[in-house]
């Protein structure tokens, strides 16, 4: 009897522990909103790994969550979700709605497919920032707006690895 209780007692510890070491990991994490639409779609339940940059600097193409300097009614920076565009020295324009990365023109197969017309000066990623936009591009506050501008790389929560919700679209997210 007491082995019976012993072994429960170490199942129930190492399920604990296998929780928080998981909760330590990775983070659900509500979307509100369309700027990411369509991989990402309003009021989805994304996964976020909060390790993911401890050894490793965000890359081009990467989702992340980010602390905005968009304030909540709590007084919080609003976490937002974009996709990376640009990192550390990039050179990052727009002519005609097109994408350009030093230079180079982008293909975005993940980009909401709306016409779009408008223009960005050249501007250079700077030192520990990225450069981040929103999959809808004509409803997304993103990097291309000064309230958002380059993003702290300090700024970042973690990376979205894995959509949960809705389950139809359960699934990696590129």
């Amino acid at each position: 009897m007491k082995k019976r209780i012993l072994g429960y007692a170490i199942v129930a510890l190492l399920g604990i522990l296998s929780a928080l070491v998981v909760s330590s990991i990775f983070q659900p994490s509500w979307v509100q909103g369309s700027s990411m639409y369509p991989t990402v779609k309003d009021q989805s339940l994304v996964l976020m790994n909060k390790v993911a940059y401890l050894l490793e600097e965000p890359k081009v193409g990467d989702i992340v969550v980010f602390k905005s300097h968009i304030y909540t009614d709590s007084g919080e920076g609003k976490l937002l979700i974009k996709r990376v565009i640009g990192v550390e020295g990039d050179r990052i324009s727009i002519e005609d709605g097109k994408l350009l990365r030093n230079g180079e023109m982008v293909e975005e197969n993940y980009v909401n497919s709306t016409e779009r017309h408008d223009n960005m000066e050249e501007i250079i990623v700077e030192r520990d920032k990225i450069f981040v936009m929103g999959d809808n591009r004509n409803s997304s506050l993103d990097s291309r707006d000064v309230v958002v501008g380059q993003v702290d790389i300090k700024t970042i929560l973690g990376k979205v690895d894995l959509r949960l919700l809705p389950i139809k679209d359960i699934g990696s997210i590129q």
